[in-house]
């Protein structure tokens, strides 16, 4: 895990927006914590000292770069998991000679790929993520009917849309400024994106760990898109 991504689960594990967190350790805008939390920047020792004090977490924790990365498993391949060791070892062995089967065939198997664009800012299904240097780039992706009605690519950052979406998946997006009430899409409020469903008068999420957002006199809110389905990266 790096220093950005250690920044981060402490700041979410607190429950400070990144604006949040900017304002309490001094930095001019959200844009700065993002920056670090994506490593494009690191804080210099003073920011450092702040960050920790802020959340609460010792130096050597924050700036110890020698911790492995966790994998990191969806609720539905958990459940997997669960089942596969329940079985006896000659039925494992069935699932994993199954399994061996199956990753040879979908590596050999010459499947029609699309090109759309994919945006650098992630909609978070978490604690919110800011709206910033949304940079544009090209991903292939597997096609399907889907993919060829989207008009771009986002990544998932949290696990409030869990189980229908997962943390690191990929979303088509199809481009309108309205949804209808229960649709699931992509929606920027003061700044921070979020995957949400849609209602009257909130953002609601599926976990029912995470709570809802509600809409606030004076905000500035818009919808980006219709969340349409999920893309699978070549």
């Amino acid at each position: 895990m790096s220093l950005g991504q250690r920044i981060k689960q402490a700041r979410e594990q607190h429950g400070y927006q990144q604006k949040d967190l900017a304002k309490k350790v001094g930095v001019k805008s959200a844009g700065v914590i993002s920056n670090w939390e994506r490593d494009l920047n690191k804080p210099d020792a003073d920011k450092i000292v702040q960050l920790c004090e802020v959340l609460e977490i010792s130096a050597s924790d924050l700036l110890n770069c020698h911790i492995q990365e966790e994998f990191v498993c969806s609720t539905r391949e958990k459940d997997m998991i669960k089942q596969f060791r329940s079985l006896d070892d000659i039925a494992q062995e069935a699932i994993l000679s199954l399994l061996s089967i199956e990753a040879k065939r979908h590596k050999e198997v010459n499947l029609p790929t699309w090109t759309l664009p994919f945006f650098s800012a992630r909609p978070s299904a978490g604690i919110g993520n800011y709206m910033m240097d949304n940079e544009e780039e090209q991903m292939e992706i597997i096609d399907t009917p889907q993919a060829r009605k989207a008009d771009y690519i986002l990544q998932v950052d949290g696990n409030s849309m869990e189980p229908k979406f997962h943390s690191g998946q990929y979303v088509l997006v199809k481009k309108q400024e309205t949804i209808q009430t229960n649709e699931i899409g992509i929606f920027v409020i003061d700044g921070d994106v979020w995957i949400k469903q849609f209602q009257i008068d909130h953002l609601h999420s599926l976990n029912p760990k995470y709570a809802d957002i509600p809409f606030e006199e004076g905000q500035e809110i818009y919808c980006m898109g219709k969340v349409i389905g999920t893309a699978e990266r070549v």
